[in-house]
């Protein structure tokens, strides 16, 4: 279920925040550890970088290798860190900024909030989306 909140000020988002981390408390501690993730604009879907493009899946797969190959020939350039596994070769692509299939999130709502407006041109709603891991995998 999707809610809106508008907030436009720091002091009403943060109000917002809490009101959310109020009303999702779903762990035992009662600490909702909640993820944010701040768009520069509030049309955009939630959707990873990777998959943005209007491609069969057959074409994206192929996409992806091809990035990822093209990212582990490239990456000693870059860090001297050598990921174990395809998920450490995936976090370290998407902390690079290339085409991958995760979404950035973050514990903290100011951390979004700041992704949401950093490069806004004022011209467009920006967003924070907040979602709740816990609930989200009681549910699947």
């Amino acid at each position: 279920m999707v809610q809106t909140y508008i907030a436009k000020t720091l002091l009403q988002f943060m109000k917002r925040i809490k009101d959310i981390e109020k009303a999702w408390e779903s762990k035992n501690d009662g600490d909702p550890g909640l993820w944010c993730r701040g768009s520069r604009k509030s049309t955009w879907p939630l959707i990873p970088k990777l998959y943005r493009p209007h491609s069969t899946i057959e074409e994206l797969l192929s996409a992806e290798d091809e990035i990822r190959e093209e990212f582990v020939r490239r990456a000693p350039g870059l860090t001297s860190y050598k990921p174990a596994n395809a998920w450490e070769w995936y976090f370290l692509m998407q902390h690079y900024g290339a085409p991958t299939r995760l979404l950035d999130w973050t514990e903290n709502p100011q951390i979004g909030l700041y992704f949401a407006v950093k490069d806004s041109d004022g011209l467009h709603d920006a967003v924070v989306w907040v979602l709740d891991p816990w609930w989200l995998n009681e549910i699947v």
